[in-house]
């Protein structure tokens, strides 16, 4: 494992950053990363993020080991939203002004030659290999469920009027039901983890070009400047996990 980058910024109009992500290199076999984008007001959502990444960053940087296996390491992620789920689910429950406060979330934990997945929200996962963007998550949104459904295209959902909709989030209910994908990595692989400002304002084939770009050297702040470029309408986070 090679190296992992973040970045995270306010956008043009936000006041606040509700985003946070977490991402380290632990040693030479294993790395992860953490993208969350906060929701329930300006107080509650960047409360309800940042909590969940630093319950995220506790469990994994106290439990990871050299010799775990897939089963310990799905326990491992298991545990980060659980917890991550409950803590937030509480704090909100105990503060009215923090009621409603919530938080997607996106995790790659890349252990020797794969990469587990967990999400929970709209922030995705992809993979980029040798020219190519792959998503690998799905959206907890309702445009998805009507995309699933054939009611409207992945075109139409893109100015649908309920494109901000979520179906799940961490923290608004004492339960949680993440998607759990996951892929092989090969050498020379990015696994990119970012929230829905940089995917509401850069199409994904134009993120794969700009991945491609700073692969080669420049600086992950593009993803940054093109969201900003396009109206850079939400916070924007990016994480990128390099094989």
């Amino acid at each position: 494992m090679s190296k992992v980058y973040g970045i995270t910024d306010v956008g043009l109009v936000r006041q606040n950053n509700e985003d946070n992500y977490i991402c380290k290199k632990i040693d030479d076999s294993f790395m992860y990363g953490i993208v969350c984008d906060g929701m329930g007001g300006a107080v509650g959502g960047e409360r309800a993020s940042k909590m969940a990444c630093s319950v995220a960053e506790n469990i994994i940087n106290n439990g990871y080991r050299e010799d775990m296996d897939e089963t310990s390491l799905y326990r491992m992620i298991d545990l980060v939203i659980k917890n991550s789920n409950t803590a937030v689910y509480n704090e909100s429950m105990e503060n009215p002004d923090l009621k409603g406060m919530g938080t997607t979330l996106v995790m790659a934990v890349c252990k020797n030659n794969r990469c587990y997945i967990a999400s929970v929200g709209d922030s995705r996962a992809y993979l980029y290999r040798g020219g190519t963007l792959v998503q690998l998550t799905k959206d907890h949104s309702l445009v998805q469920e009507l995309i699933d459904k054939n009611e409207i295209t992945y075109e139409q959902a893109l100015t649908h009027p309920a494109k901000n909709v979520i179906t799940q989030a961490v923290g608004i209910s004492d339960k949680v039901m993440p998607s759990y994908p996951e892929c092989e990595l090969q050498k020379d692989d990015i696994i990119l983890l970012c929230s829905d400002g940089l995917t509401n304002m850069v199409s994904n084939e134009e993120i794969g070009i700009l991945v491609d770009r700073i692969k080669n050297g420049e600086n992950i702040e593009l993803l940054i400047q093109r969201a900003k470029e396009n109206g850079g309408k939400d916070n924007v986070t990016a994480v990128m996990l390099y094989v």
